[in-house]
């Protein structure tokens, strides 16, 4: 576990430092993100070389309990949310697009003024009528899309509290030692003093 842990972040620096080199070589160009969510929500992670993944990702090999954990996380937001609200969802979108489109493009049509404001008081009727006969459902789904972003915020706060622990291991146990810079230090003072001299 300590030695791939000091394997992860020591191929995570050296990546690092390899993509600084070419961002500082390389014109900058604008970018277009597409397709950035997957399904109804999702937790929008870094790049491939996320640090923080890739230690949380190691924690979930070696730990059966939070592999159970975030797995069922992540069917509990996605799947079985996607099951439970689809058909509302449908049924929602599709009478809010005819109300939507009877107003906008149809009713402007009508060129007798009373009979297209008789029209439109009607279908404006229909649709508080409906808002109103939908609102428990439209509460429940509002309701899920809440407890949901409370559910990803707890396992940013999760996934940041584990690989936390695994960088402080880490850090004490990867020291180094300051022997050779010390070393190293020693040497370029000689080297300063014996240049002086050799340009006094």
């Amino acid at each position: 576990m300590r030695t791939c842990l000091i394997l992860i972040l020591t191929t995570f620096f050296i990546l690092s430092c390899t993509e600084t080199r070419e961002k500082e070589t390389t014109p900058k160009s604008v970018a277009v993100v597409e397709g950035e969510e997957s399904g109804l929500f999702s937790y929008k992670r870094s790049g491939s070389n996320d640090l923080v993944d890739k230690l949380f990702n190691e924690a979930l090999k070696n730990d059966k309990r939070l592999q159970s954990l975030y797995e069922e996380y992540k069917k509990l937001t996605s799947q079985k949310l996607l099951d439970s609200t689809k058909v509302f969802r449908e049924y929602y979108n599709n009478s809010l697009e005819y109300y939507s489109s009877s107003k906008e493009s149809y009713t402007p049509l009508i060129k007798d003024s009373l009979l297209r404001q008789i029209t439109e008081d009607g279908i404006s009727k229909s649709q508080n009528r409906f808002l109103l006969n939908t609102k428990q459902l439209s509460d429940l789904d509002s309701q899920l899309r809440k407890k949901v972003v409370e559910i990803e915020d707890r396992i940013i706060v999760l996934k940041l509290k584990v690989t936390l622990k695994m960088l402080e291991e880490y850090q004490k146990d990867g020291m180094p030692n300051p022997s050779p810079m010390e070393a190293l230090s020693g040497e370029m003072d000689k080297m300063k003093r014996r240049l002086d001299s050799a340009v006094q």
